[in-house]
């Protein structure tokens, strides 16, 4: 970039040759009000100058610009135009609004500025969770009805699966993607593609028709003008209509006109692209079609010139269907619910249906941009004019964009931001039920809205496949029950079997041992029961010289009826705290793992929330120099902002059980390092069925027990505790209710420390450290599905 300061010369003109015009030209005095400057800094410096002790120094910085609003085909018959937009602007000291016009001798007025802060929602995420309730879910009435010789008790409602919709982009319709040339187009790479998307269930959206923005456009097409253009142009669209009449659900007809104008412009037709649509639609009238544009969701420059320009186009008729918003987020910038809101609220006072056509978000850390994603898709999905997401980036083999992708590699890997965007759609808002028939043959569920499958089993056999779509309104559907035999059912594969959050990693803080042994030494110390009431606590801290390693906590009636532990750090002393759930009268009781040793320090840590549904995760790390030892878990309703039903230890938070819908888990740990020690876990057996129930397990001969957790895939866990067993320490998970047949019950697992020949062992991995998982009696999320993609 080049840099061009002004410079001051001093001219000898004759007389008055020696007087210097200049005030203060040497800078020794301060330069307020006698030097100014724009854009840049001044300052005085001494040690380098021509005479005096001062010189002056330019400091320049590279200036941000940032476009708030656009409107484009302005003409002075339209009078007074409101040229208006919103943006999120960074922590600047200064910033210098300014007014671009058109081309110079082109004169307007402007009246009227105004520039005012839009609160922020702060309670986004609790709206969005009862807003997708209200705008994403139907009530659904089942009844079903069985011959007179089959007992109801033999069928088996196993599984309602609600399946996503599939929505896929083709971009080889655009026109420079023509393989062949002007008098022999190739479009077979978007015909094949289609036809094989199509065949496999999927829905297809052509992309594009015309792109307004000349580098999209073919060179030879870019030579032509006049009336040789125009029938070109009939030529071109005639010929992709009649290629994809029947096989695509949406055409992109024309793209990014607000910010190209190259065919209006060119032809010298304002109404062009209004012709367009209304030639497309004469040609193909099942396909819906839509303008596709960016910065008007995402970004909110060109949100009123969308919808001045849409509203223009639906007054005079122009058949124009759907609005492609495109949401490239700003790179390296998360998304603003609250603003994302309120640009939709807008373009949905249009009435159309708006898709986000091309969505994805840029982050290096792929834990951040997991973050963004969901809250980008939560924002999206609970607003009523959203019908569709696309996300465009999807894989770094076939992404225009690095940093952005969801899957990586040859190997298809999910990384953790394809990992959320899964378990969103296809166990956040995806319903699944099971119910057995014996138990009652008319039940009412609230699901998401979409296509379900519901399967009939007989002895685990399926016999009976249905289908049925729910839409916005609340519908009743009747199932005859007939089969007899075993049919075949469709399986979908969990390509995400544990869903994982990082979000939200923080330390706690740190606590030390002052202690000069050794050698490690650990004792429990429990707290007295809780009250009997809904979240009564019990609160136990360790003694003088010991660090707190677990936090564990059970229900004293051995009952699933807790809502999990919380490690918190009161005046800097670490505390162990548990949380009685509902119809719990017994209470419950929390217990610290204490620790003590010369160097022993623990960092607890927090992350979380969890998604909302049954056997989500939330994983709280540690340091590479330190052990993950003590782990805790709880959970919270999002509306509500407590700690919720649940319960568990570990360095994952899971839910599990029967809960709201919108409750999630936060996780604890705590990360904990000594010299000379290692680290290894140890797990039983699962439980029975039956409450009451236990597993234990011991250590390893030379390892001295830190912490015990418990784990129950599918809820129910009465807890963990240590407890004295002939004199050797056992971690006990307790099974708190009575599960059905097929279930899984609850393991518990002992994190153990020894002693270690090298503490490089650790780094090298020379041992293993698994992953420790932990129970969630709560909210046993029955979610389906969800958003277009």
């Amino acid at each position: 970039m080049k840099i061009i300061f002004p410079l001051s010369v001093l001219i000898m003109l004759g007389e008055g040759q020696d007087q210097n015009l200049l005030d203060n030209p040497s800078f020794e005095d301060n330069l307020k009000g006698i030097w100014e400057n724009t854009g840049f800094q001044m300052e005085r410096v001494s040690g380098d100058t021509v005479d005096g002790i001062f010189a002056l120094k330019p400091v320049v910085e590279e200036i941000q610009i940032y476009a708030i609003a656009f409107r484009a085909l302005c003409d002075s018959s339209m009078g007074w135009i409101h040229v208006n937009g919103s943006m999120n602007a960074p922590d600047l000291t200064w910033v210098r609004l300014g007014i671009r016009g058109p081309d110079p001798g082109v004169n307007f007025l402007v009246d009227n500025v105004s520039l005012y802060e839009i609160p922020e929602n702060t309670n986004w995420l609790a709206d969005s969770y009862s807003m997708i309730d209200k705008y994403r879910k139907s009530n659904v009435n089942i009844r079903f009805t069985t011959p007179s010789d089959v007992s109801p008790s033999d069928l088996m409602f196993s599984n309602l699966v609600f399946n996503m919709f599939n929505w896929a982009v083709v971009q080889s319709y655009k026109w420079k993607f023509d393989k062949g040339d002007r008098y022999n187009p190739d479009f077979s790479n978007a015909v094949n593609t289609t036809n094989i998307l199509v065949a496999n269930g999927l829905k297809v959206r052509a992309h594009n028709l015309l792109w307004d923005v000349p580098d999209n456009i073919p060179d030879w097409v870019l030579a032509l003008s006049g009336q040789e253009l125009r029938d070109e142009l009939d030529k071109h669209v005639q010929y992709m209509c009649t290629l994809a009449v029947g096989r695509v659900k949406h055409w992109d007809v024309m793209n990014e006109l607000t910010h190209g104008l190259y065919y209006e412009e060119k032809l010298k037709d304002r109404n062009f692209t209004k012709n367009l649509f209304r030639q497309v639609k004469k040609c193909d009238s099942s396909t819906k079609l839509y303008f596709n544009d960016y910065q008007a969701v995402d970004i909110g420059g060109s949100t009123e010139e969308y919808y001045q320009l849409m509203k223009e186009y639906l007054e005079e008729k122009v058949p124009v269907e759907g609005l492609g918003v495109q949401g490239h987020v700003q790179t390296f910038t998360g998304p603003d619910p609250t603003l994302v809101w309120r640009r939709l609220d807008r373009l949905g006072m249009l009435g159309l249906d708006i898709f986000m056509s091309e969505f994805d978000v840029e982050s290096l850390d792929h834990v951040q941009r997991a973050d963004w994603i969901e809250d980008a898709m939560r924002a999206m999905f609970s607003h009523p004019a959203m019908k569709g997401i696309i996300y465009w980036s999807f894989w770094d083999q076939d992404a225009q964009n690095a940093d952005r992708e969801l899957i990586q590699g040859t190997n298809v890997t999910i990384i953790e931001p394809g990992q959320r965007f899964f378990c969103l759609l296809k166990k956040e808002w995806t319903t699944n039920i099971t119910k057995n028939l014996g138990n009652g043959l008319n039940f009412t569920l609230r699901g998401f809205q979409g296509n379900y499958e519901v399967i009939v089993r007989k002895a685990g056999v399926p016999v009976q496949l249905e289908r049925f779509s729910l839409g916005p309104n609340d519908m009743s559907v009747n199932i005859q029950v007939t089969g007899t035999t075993a049919v075949n059912v469709p399986v979908d594969k969990d390509y995400v079997p544990r869903c994982v959050s990082h979000r939200g990693q923080k330390s706690l803080g740190l606590q030390s041992t002052s202690s000069t042994k050794m050698q490690l030494t650990c004792v429990n110390v429990e707290s007295t029961p809780s009250g009997s009431n809904e979240d009564d606590v019990a609160s136990v801290t360790c003694g003088t010289d010991h660090v707190m390693t677990g936090c564990t906590s059970y229900q004293n009636g051995k009952l699933w009826t807790r809502k999990g532990e919380q490690i918190v750090l009161d005046n800097g002393v670490a505390a162990c705290k548990a949380y009685n759930g509902r119809s719990s009268p017994a209470g419950v009781t929390a217990t610290a793992r204490c620790c003590m040793m010369s160097g022993l320090t623990c960092d607890y840590r927090a992350a979380g929330p969890s998604l909302s549904f049954n056997g989500a995760q939330a994983e709280a790390t540690c340091d590479a120099d330190s052990l993950p030892l003590g782990q805790r878990n709880s959970r919270f309703n999002a509306e509500e902002r407590r700690v919720g039903r649940g319960k568990g230890n570990g360095r994952e938070g899971e839910m599990g059980g029967k809960g709201k819908e919108n409750s999630r888990s936060v996780a604890y740990a705590a990360c904990c390092s000594a010299p000379g020690l290692s680290c290894t876990r140890v797990s039983s057996l699962p439980t029975t069925l039956r409450t009451g129930e236990y597993q234990g397990v011991t250590c390893p001969s030379g390892y001295i027990m830190v912490s015990c957790t418990s784990f129950a895939p599918d809820g129910r866990s009465g807890g963990s505790r240590i407890a004295d067993v002939n004199g050797v320490e056992e971690c006990q998970a307790f099974m708190g209710d009575n599960l059905r047949s097929g279930s899984r019950g609850v393991t518990a697992t002992a994190t153990a420390v020894g002693e270690q020949r090298r503490r490089q062992d650790v780094r090298n991995g020379l041992f293993d450290v698994p992953h420790q998982h932990f129970l969630f009696s709560v909210s046993k999320h029955y979610c389906e599905r969800k958003v277009s993609i």
